[in-house]
């Protein structure tokens, strides 16, 4: 599952990148924005309990989401509009970071069963993505998760 594969750690260099489709690439980068900011909303429809010490984790990775939200906004449009793998890269490693970032605060939190439908809807674009970033994901964010 994808925890937010969005949620991996930050990614390594793949051994075999794809060669660059720009269409393709662009149609993922639309894709990883409509998960992350569906994934965001199921993520503070769920119930929480905001006395408990899980209260600061949930807010740190709801802000997390917010900002791969936006960069993943930034990046699909930068695409859009012509832009090559090496001007997008700096925007995608971005991703991978605060990925990280949100794996982390996920292990902190009970994720209900839609929550985890909206991660591996992600964690599948991020891993097509990936490919033609020139990342590769070591183990998924789901994996990680799990470990709790």
């Amino acid at each position: 599952m994808w925890l937010f594969g969005l949620l991996l750690p930050l990614a390594a260099a793949a051994e075999e990148t794809l060669e660059w489709d720009q269409a393709r690439v662009t149609a993922l980068a639309g894709e990883l924005h409509d998960s992350v900011k569906d994934l965001r909303s199921e993520m503070r429809s769920q119930p929480r309990d905001i006395g408990s010490m899980r209260a600061s984790a949930y807010y740190r990775l709801l802000d997390n989401l917010r900002l791969i939200g936006r960069e993943s906004r930034y990046l699909h449009e930068a695409l859009k509009s012509g832009a090559s793998r090496e001007e997008t890269l700096p925007s995608y490693t971005r991703i991978a970071r605060l990925r990280r970032d949100c794996a982390e605060e996920m292990r902190r939190q009970f994720l209900g069963t839609v929550a985890l439908e909206r991660i591996d809807r992600a964690q599948s674009t991020v891993k097509q993505m990936d490919a033609y970033c020139g990342l590769e994901s070591k183990r998924s964010d789901h994996e990680s998760v799990l470990d709790r």
